[in-house]
């Protein structure tokens, strides 16, 4: 399985884009089986020379350009299961990134001209569905964060900060956080627990940042509604 994958890699391009999916699919599914195989090599499934020779089949078709849909028949469950869970994971961080890249940006002009308010106003909208994707896949604590900063957000938009310039830096604080927390999981990995463990490690003796997760664990649960889910499936 790593000749035909060393193979394979002889066939992609070089420099390989930055944002390139060469192959990338192929290959990922292939180190899942091989990382399958060492840890259970005392007790090697009976079937692993077939699923063996079908991945080093869809990598050599790959090689050749041929660009598969999906993924082969034939492979087995298990692994079918842990790439589909690598790839929600990843094109789940991916839109959530590019959203809190858009708040982060609008944050960051309003911060040079605070009467431009109206730069505000679309980013509770897009924190509460941030929020919503974290709720749904169980990311409770990054939930609670971005509600967090959503009420930052919009007590500026209101105008009844007591300290904008302290709410922005806590905003861009939690936002970048969250970005750390979610790096991996742009690689398919899970995310980074200690990225939310040191932001609140921080901030947990603030009082009022107390008081905002006291305020938003309040909040009615939107991020659980239908809506959410339906958005969410209909992405990835």
């Amino acid at each position: 399985l790593l000749i035909a994958m060393q193979s394979a890699t002889e066939k992609l391009p070089d420099p390989y884009p930055l944002d390139g999916q060469v192959m990338s699919l192929e290959m990922a599914t292939s180190l899942l089986m091989a990382g399958d195989i060492i840890g259970h090599f005392s007790n090697l499934p009976a079937d692993l020379e077939e699923q063996t020779n079908i991945l080093k089949a869809w990598l050599a078709g790959a090689a050749e350009g041929k660009a598969a849909s999906g993924l082969p028949e034939g492979l087995r469950n298990d692994i079918v299961r842990q790439v589909n869970e690598e790839k929600l994971r990843i094109a789940t961080a991916r839109e959530i990134v590019k959203s809190l890249s858009t708040v982060e940006k609008s944050v960051e002009q309003w911060s040079r001209d605070m009467q431009k308010r109206a730069l505000l106003e679309p980013l509770p909208a897009i924190l509460r569905q941030v929020q919503g994707v974290f709720d749904i896949c169980a990311q409770h604590r990054a939930a609670q964060l971005t509600r967090a900063c959503r009420r930052l957000i919009e007590r500026c938009e209101a105008g009844t900060s007591r300290n904008a310039m302290g709410d922005i830096e806590w905003i861009a604080e939690g936002l970048g956080s969250l970005g750390f927390y979610l790096e991996p999981s742009l690689q398919g990995k899970p995310p980074a627990e200690r990225a939310l463990n040191l932001f609140f490690t921080r901030h947990e003796k603030h009082e009022e940042f107390e008081d905002l997760l006291g305020q938003s664990q309040v909040l009615p649960v939107e991020a659980r509604s239908e809506e959410h889910t339906s958005e969410l499936q209909s992405r990835f």
